[in-house]
């Protein structure tokens, strides 16, 4: 991934593009490596994934951010923020997000950004870490909500490659909400730990595979 960020005051705007490769059998490698180990039952399915042999893909996002409200008291700060974005590639979609933050906040305003998705990590949180921005530690809860309208998502309807199983546009759906919430606990001025749930609308439409998703996320930061 390679990611540019403009400043100004209280909105900036990035762009960035990412690239990879979809389908490749690293996963497959990993996981009966993983499996093998636990002498668990091996996974057979990576012959109907999307691209199956591998095949180079990318993503260009462009995204602008805006702080619409910040507010201190007694140490602890309030941070409330929109932004709107759009992405062509493996996945092509606009979308719009507010997000929110409270707590002993050190970090840079615009490098809270948990709408942020797309199979790739976060860019600009580690260059406001970088900036100098936990010069004191930070603690603090999150949450935010998405509305995404997605036109094309070539980890269900495919790409170049032919690929045994795809959705047709007209099973998935086009309309996708997000909520997230979380929190950061800084252990010291370099160790931090971050834990976050999820919920996303199902993308596909009928069948099996129409459910909404849950997941979550536990992380731990060093910066050295």
């Amino acid at each position: 991934s390679q990611l540019s960020l403009r400043k100004g005051g209280t909105q900036t705007f990035e762009d960035g593009l990412t690239a990879g490769i979809v389908g490749s059998g690293l996963g497959k490698s990993l996981q009966l490596l993983i499996h093998r180990a636990g002498g668990d039952a091996l996974p057979t399915g990576y012959g109907y994934q999307i691209s199956d042999g591998g095949e180079l893909t990318a993503r260009y996002e462009f995204r602008r951010q805006a702080l619409a409200l910040t507010r201190r008291h007694h140490g602890r700060t309030l941070e409330i923020k929109n932004s709107v974005a759009t992405s062509v590639g493996f996945l092509t979609d606009v979308s719009g997000s507010l997000a929110m933050r409270f707590g002993r906040i050190a970090s840079p305003w615009w490098s809270f950004a948990p709408s942020r998705d797309g199979y790739a990590p976060s860019l600009l949180t580690a260059a406001g870490e970088h900036a100098g921005a936990h010069a004191q530690r930070e603690s603090y809860v999150w949450i935010s909500a998405t509305l995404r309208l997605r036109a094309y998502d070539v980890f269900l309807q495919g790409q170049f490659r032919d690929s045994v199983i795809t959705f047709s546009r007209s099973n998935l759906n086009s309309v996708l909400g997000e909520i997230s919430l979380g929190w950061r606990f800084a252990i010291n001025d370099s160790l931090a730990v971050d834990q976050s749930f999820h919920y996303q609308s199902a993308a596909i439409r009928r069948g099996t595979g129409a459910r909404d998703q849950l997941w979550g996320s536990l992380g731990i930061t060093q910066r050295f």
